[in-house]
């Protein structure tokens, strides 16, 4: 029983072959010469995917750091905006603020108003977040230092790379005021969102540098 399927598939495969190369002569390509020729297809679709520069995979990171990054500023900034709430208005009595431009109000719409400053934020987990926002500047750090650009493209890149520097320093520098704002105990809430706030824009600035190297880079590719 064996010998029989052995026998059955060897001669599927073998009529399959059959079938291939008659349509290939058929059409008037040489077997070899088609095999070579999706072998070489194949090949310079590889060398296409594989020839990216260096520096357009460090540009792709420090893309991917930034936007981390912005978010774990605003999860600072989260935490020293966290406020007591109370609920002021019933949506059948008082049309709620979310709503006043809607003349259907809604049953679970409350008007709510903030009571007093900023809560103390928490020290544990102001302490991560700061924590992450200054991994996240030596991932950035990093990753800008080992960028390595085309021997013929240096000398454009240099003003763009410059800026791009100069931004990733000035948030070095506002990250140094915001640990000394959150050793605690005491803290200064609004001290510490104009510093991570700071943070987040710079890294918002890093947008129009980082344009003009991806776009020198590709003119170089």
């Amino acid at each position: 029983m064996r010998s029989f399927l052995f026998s059955a598939g060897t001669l599927f495969a073998s009529l399959a072959v059959g079938v291939e190369l008659g349509f290939l002569c058929y059409l008037g390509v040489p077997p070899v010469c088609s095999q070579e020729i999706v072998q070489s297809k194949g090949a310079n679709a590889l060398a296409k995917a594989v020839a990216v520069h260096p520096a357009e995979a460090s540009l792709k990171s420090i893309r991917d750091v930034i936007n981390r990054l912005r978010s774990a500023a605003l999860a600072v900034i989260n935490d020293v905006e966290q406020r007591d709430m109370a609920v002021v208005g019933e949506p059948m009595l008082i049309q709620p603020i979310a709503m006043k431009d809607d003349t259907h109000a809604i049953g679970w719409a409350q008007e709510m108003e903030d009571l007093g400053p900023a809560l103390p934020p928490r020290k544990r987990w102001l302490d991560v977040d700061v924590s992450n926002v200054g991994e996240l500047l030596q991932l950035l750090q990093s990753e800008v230092a080992a960028m390595v650009f085309p021997d013929d493209g240096q000398a454009q890149c240099k003003e763009s790379l410059a800026n791009v520097n100069s931004v990733v320093n000035d948030m070095l520098a506002h990250y140094q005021s915001l640990k000394e704002l959150t050793k605690g105990p005491q803290y200064d809430n609004l001290a510490i969102g104009k510093q991570v706030l700071k943070i987040y824009d710079d890294a918002a600035a890093m947008e129009a540098p980082w344009k003009d190297l991806v776009k020198l880079i590709k003119n170089k590719s």
